[in-house]
């Protein structure tokens, strides 16, 4: 499964569960596919971490995907990514977006960390790591 796929699936993910109307799924997906073209959107440590700003959204929003096996997603470090945080939000939130990047990396990469040789990463591990997260602008 390629980046593309992982994006297409969040972004659908995230029409089912109503956060985005499924008539811009289609347009979102494109623009994030626009923005990987110009720029990979992994970090170093497994993270790959698309965003948007859109007027496809009310209020910021997203979807978390778990690789356990590893994508490929043109990381700096070469490395496979296990993580990827989309990151969706109104015009307007660069500042906040920025901030949460910053924060679900390093907690991301602390959390593959730990998970080196341990059981499967599931899916309480991330909510319950990135669950205080603050990025009040």
């Amino acid at each position: 499964m390629g980046k593309s796929s992982v994006i297409s699936l969040l972004v659908e993910s995230l029409a089912r569960e109503e956060q985005i109307h499924r008539e811009h799924a289609e347009n979102l997906i494109r623009e994030l596919m626009e923005m990987e073209r110009r720029g990979s959107s992994a970090v170093d440590g497994g993270i790959a971490l698309p965003h948007l700003e859109t007027s496809a959204v009310q209020h910021m929003t997203g979807g978390i995907g778990i690789a356990r096996e590893g994508l490929h997603f043109d990381s700096p470090d070469g490395e496979p990514t296990h993580l990827v945080f989309l990151i969706l939000a109104p015009p307007g939130n660069a500042q906040k977006i920025s901030k949460l990047r910053v924060q679900l990396a390093d907690k991301g990469r602390r959390l593959l960390a730990r998970q080196k040789g341990g059981p499967p990463l599931m899916c309480d591990d991330v909510f319950t790591t990135i669950g205080n997260l603050e990025i009040d602008a």
